[in-house]
């Protein structure tokens, strides 16, 4: 839960220092919690995939 917390207050200060706006703590904690959302259904996928194919991948050459 602190992660979470220092991540959106990280969030608040990256938009406050690029786009040069104030948003507030709700917006933010919005906003964050969206990134995080998107960012869990692109890396899901790949841990996946790594986990479950590259693992019999790996388990087939070593019995050779």
């Amino acid at each position: 839960m602190r992660v979470l917390k220092e991540g959106i207050e990280e969030y608040r200060q990256l938009v406050k220092r690029k786009y040069s706006i104030e948003i507030t703590q709700a917006q933010a904690e919005q906003q964050f919690k969206e990134l995080l959302a998107l960012f869990r259904v692109i890396y899901k996928p790949i841990k996946r995939f790594d986990r479950n194919n590259f693992s019999k991948y790996n388990a087939k050459n070593e019995k050779k």
